[in-house]
């Protein structure tokens, strides 16, 4: 197989004896600290109360949320940002075939009807990419515009809920979704929903790699605040 792609993506082989890394640099030193101050906040936050835990997960992912939204409105025609796909959100692979999607997947899976995501409150990622359509989406829908209300579209709209950090991937609607997230309002049952706890349970992370529980590296990290949020679930399902 090929290097490290994404999360829970395709996983090398059992016999996969480790990737290798480039050397730390200056980028790399600047994100483990920029993790290390995500920890200190997220143990504070822990000794005080742990169920206030999701508003620091607010805190880290909501700046790529209004990135997300944003890209379409200050670019150029047709350079939009690409989607984020749900299973590479924390960057790569790690490398461990007993985590692969193909033999895990009903595992993760667990009965959406339980479960409401709340456009004004949640943290939603979606990624508007024509320009009319958002356009017409912000200044059509709601109250006393031509579209009336925003409303679910069980046909249009798609969103994948992952626990224990309740981040919703917005599948289809991007551009609706986004309306009504700006306009703080609307909750769509999701049509899939994952619990990550089995895979908390069994990778680390130290801001520079995230690691198997024997301590031998997995993937590399790139990005101090989704290895923070990771870290961050990993302490919401200790103290659940």
């Amino acid at each position: 197989m090929s290097g490290i792609m994404n999360l829970l993506g395709k996983f090398f082989p059992s016999a996969f004896s480790g990737p290798t890394f480039p050397q730390s640099h200056d980028g790399g030193d600047a994100v483990r600290r920029q993790f290390l101050n995500i920890k200190a906040l997220a143990e504070d936050i822990e000794r005080l109360d742990p169920t206030a835990l999701p508003s620091l997960v607010k805190v880290l992912l909501r700046p790529l949320q209004a990135e997300q939204m944003c890209g379409v409105v200050d670019r150029d025609y047709h350079r939009a940002p690409s989607a984020i796909s749900p299973w590479g959100f924390f960057g790569h692979d790690l490398g461990d075939p007993s985590l692969s999607m193909i033999t895990r997947r009903q595992e993760l899976e667990v009965e959406p009807s339980g479960y409401t995501v709340n456009l004004a409150t949640d943290v939603v990622l979606t990624t508007p990419w024509h320009r009319d359509r958002l356009s017409h989406a912000i200044g059509c829908i709601g109250p006393n515009r031509a579209w009336g209300p925003w409303t679910p579209d069980p046909l249009n709209h798609s969103i994948e809920l992952w626990l224990p950090w309740r981040i919703a991937f917005v599948l289809g609607g991007n551009h609706s979704i986004a309306a009504g997230i700006l306009a703080g309002e609307g909750a769509l049952v999701p049509r899939t929903v994952y619990d990550m706890a089995p895979v908390l349970n069994q990778i680390n992370c130290d801001g520079t790699f995230f690691t198997r529980l024997d301590g031998t590296a997995c993937a590399q990290v790139f990005n101090a605040r989704r290895a923070g949020a990771f870290l961050v679930g990993q302490i919401m399902t200790k103290t659940a």
